[in-house]
């Protein structure tokens, strides 16, 4: 079964951690800790996927994760 991964940039804000997706400008989310912020970049990037293919736009391949931490997909929903 395909595991996709697309990077991440996980980033210090304020009090917690702010996470943005490179190929899914559309895609923020955060947490309290790093492992939170993690845990949460797994469903926001379900989600907009899941949105692309309900509105049948394109869903980019994943970029390389250069500097960047790799957030890997469910393989059920990859």
């Amino acid at each position: 079964m395909e595991t996709l991964q697309y990077p991440a940039r996980i980033r210090k804000d304020g009090g917690g951690f702010l996470v943005t997706f490179p190929d899914f400008p559309d895609a923020v989310t955060a947490g309290d800790t790093r492992k939170e912020a993690l845990n949460n970049a797994v469903g926001s990037l379900m989600e907009v996927i899941a949105a692309r293919i309900a509105h049948k736009d394109d869903v980019p391949s994943p970029s390389p994760a250069r500097n960047h931490t790799p957030i890997t997909l469910p393989p059920q929903s990859a």
